[in-house]
């Protein structure tokens, strides 16, 4: 009766990388003999290996990957079909050698490089001894490939580790002090930068062990030692310490000067923003001085114009009738006029309208008050017939109708109108602006709206004139100042 075989491997996965298979019965003579139909169960993780014994030369072989739970037989062992001579009828026992080879398990190996020299690429004639030591995580990535290279029969994870280690600790000799320069990592920093480290080396790590048909899972570089009683590296850290220093110095010298530069280029934008302050304060007080001198000047001559109108009935009013003095009671109205700045000629035109002006305030007003001047806005007294404040004439006449057009200038002067039905044509900026009554034009006078300076002419004058020049024209004093005057310096 042909025995029949379970072939499964019963350890932990955690407990063996590489396990051989032995039948549980039947003598040691039938250790390598298995028969189809026989049970196998592959767990997820394993790979089962069947090496078949072919009389010399390298043996063929059988991979199964796990899961898996199947009947040996020809179809799935496809090594198996080739190798089992037709004259067992394929029912014989056939000798094969079965490894499981676990590919779940993550052994952790200690790695370690001991002193070699390192040069720091700035110095490369300061030898400084340098060790490196740290773990490795792997597993079984290639199975095929890790079957070449192990011989499974005697394998032992020992002989692993003595396998990998030599090879490894090379590469990281080689590489160490290269990937630090290529990271811009001082020779006497390195000790401090081993995450650094560690990323650069994995690449190297990782070449290395897949020659062996192994997978890095991870890369620890643990530490990096510099031998700080060596001569190399006294003389090392000397040196660095040095340019260290003198970096530091140079440094501060640039930055000092920077701020000595940027604190005078400063002073020199406040230096200049005072000047245009200054310069705008003495532009503003000269503006200021000027409307303040303006003013004096104005108050001077309304004062003298004052005294002027004073004195005007002392210096013909005993004559009664204009004698003596040349002109009665308002001869004293001429230099009044002249101290306002017109001439003699405008004076003796002038004097006549101020005079009638005069006459009548002179009459007595109400006491109650009535509105408000339309020029000035100041409170008006009932009755009154002008504004005492800015002189605006408040009893204004609805002006007649007036030609189309202003007549040429007469070659002659002939006799005028009276002032009760003078009317004037006006022109400003040398224009014509049509034919006003007298109470018109003193209205718009005390408005604004006209000035002494425009040009008026009615029937019998010669040519056009000033309306300040012609006689029943009322020109309104300048409104008082808005501010006071200076206070003058005692």
């Amino acid at each position: 009766m042909n025995l029949l075989n379970v072939i499964r491997c019963d350890l932990p996965q955690t407990d063996y990388l590489v396990w051989k298979w032995a039948p549980d019965k039947g003598p040691s003579s039938r250790q390598n003999q298995i028969r189809l139909g026989s049970s196998l169960r592959v767990r997820a993780g394993e790979v089962a290996a069947f090496f078949y014994s072919s009389g010399g030369g390298i043996s063929p072989v059988d991979y199964i990957e796990g899961p898996a739970d199947l009947i040996v037989e020809t179809k799935n062992l496809p090594v198996l079909a080739s190798v089992i001579g037709l004259a067992y009828g394929g029912d014989s026992p056939f000798q094969a050698e079965v490894y499981f080879i676990n590919r779940g398990q993550a052994p952790q190996l200690k790695w370690g490089v001991p002193w070699f020299d390192a040069f720091d690429p700035r110095f490369p004639d300061l030898p400084v001894p340098v060790a490196a030591h740290g773990t490795i995580t792997f597993q079984i990535a290639d199975v095929k490939r890790f079957v070449e290279v192990q011989r499974l029969e005697n394998f032992d994870p020992t002989k692993l580790r003595d396998q990998v280690l030599p090879q490894l600790r090379t590469a990281i000799k080689g590489n160490v002090v290269t990937l630090a320069t290529a990271r811009g990592i001082p020779l006497v920093q390195i000790g401090g930068r081993v995450e650094d480290m560690s990323a650069a080396l994995l690449p190297t790590a990782t070449k290395v062990l897949e020659g062996f048909g192994i997978g890095l899972r991870n890369f620890v570089l643990e530490g990096i030692e510099l031998d700080k009683d060596s001569e190399g590296y006294s003389r090392l850290m000397e040196i660095t310490r040095d340019q260290q220093i003198s970096r530091i110095t140079t440094q501060g010298e640039v930055e000092r000067k920077s701020m000595r530069d940027s604190q005078e280029i400063n002073v020199g934008h406040v230096s200049e923003s005072l000047k245009l302050l200054r310069r705008r304060q003495e532009l503003q007080s000269e503006s200021d001085y000027l409307a303040a001198h303006q003013i004096d000047q104005q108050t001077v001559v309304g004062k003298t114009a004052a005294e002027s109108l004073g004195k005007m009935g002392g210096s013909g009013g005993g004559d009664g009738g204009g004698g003596g003095g040349g002109g009665g009671a308002f001869s004293g109205l001429a230099p009044a006029v002249i101290a306002l700045g017109l001439g003699g000629a405008v004076a003796a035109a002038v004097g006549p309208q101020i005079a009638g002006s005069i006459q009548k305030t002179a009459a007595p007003l109400p006491g109650s008050m009535a509105g408000a001047c339309p020029r000035c806005g100041n409170p008006l007294q009932a009755g009154a017939n002008f504004c005492t404040t800015c002189g605006a004439p408040l009893r204004i006449a609805t002006p007649a109708a007036a030609p189309a057009v202003a007549p040429a200038p007469a070659a002659a002067a002939a006799p005028g109108p009276s002032l009760s039905t003078l009317q004037l044509h006006i022109a400003q900026n040398n224009k014509h602006q049509g034919i006003l009554a007298l109470d018109e034009v003193n209205r718009r006078l005390s408005l604004g709206t006209l000035c002494g300076t425009d040009l008026g002419w009615h029937q019998g004058l010669a040519q056009w004139q000033p309306l300040c020049t012609i006689p029943g024209v009322v020109v309104p004093p300048p409104l008082p100042p808005a501010t006071p005057p200076p206070i003058p310096s005692t």
